[in-house]
């Protein structure tokens, strides 16, 4: 009856020891602390994926199947879960709200600006390693011109500053 009686309030009492976040349940407690084991129990018996909660193991099964309950109202294209039909409707221009620092672009999901800045990464491996502005100027792999260069793009100590990953 306590546990339950938790429920309708906001006492917290179990607190993650690394973080400080705290829950109502022991037992999402428990979960929690899988997130900073890196421990994976769930398992999908198609694919092998691997999963904290058995939840999310739960939901991704539907992929799994030919089953697509939700549909887009604006393409009709049809998905599994709600989330992914939510993730697809802001593809459609909802608000773009994760801007690309090195080019500007703009994105509706921060995971999808994270995997596009890996593409500046590759492709900006060798300027980063350059030392100065010298060397870089004479280097036909350099995506800064030299006459931004000129005006300190590449900072004091010559490399060029892209964004850390998030």
């Amino acid at each position: 009856m306590e546990r339950h009686l938790r429920t309708h309030s906001n006492e917290r009492p179990f607190t993650c020891e690394l973080c400080q976040r705290s829950f109502k349940e022991l037992s999402k407690l428990k979960e929690h602390r899988m997130t900073h084991s890196g421990e994976l129990p769930y398992s999908c018996q198609v694919c092998s994926k691997k999963f904290i909660y058995l939840s999310r193991l739960q939901v991704h099964l539907k992929s799994h199947s030919d089953e697509r309950p939700f549909s887009c109202e604006i393409c009709s294209r049809q998905f599994s879960g709600l989330k992914q039909l939510r993730q697809h409707v802001l593809r459609h221009g909802g608000k773009r709200s994760f801007t690309c620092q090195v080019c500007n672009r703009n994105f509706a999901r921060l995971g999808t600006l994270n995997r596009h800045l890996r593409t500046h990464v590759d492709e900006s491996l060798q300027d980063v390693e350059q030392e100065s502005d010298d060397v870089c100027s004479q280097s036909s792999q350099c995506d800064e011109s030299r006459e931004s260069q000129s005006d300190g793009v590449h900072g004091t100590e010559g490399k060029v500053k892209l964004p850390a990953p998030g």
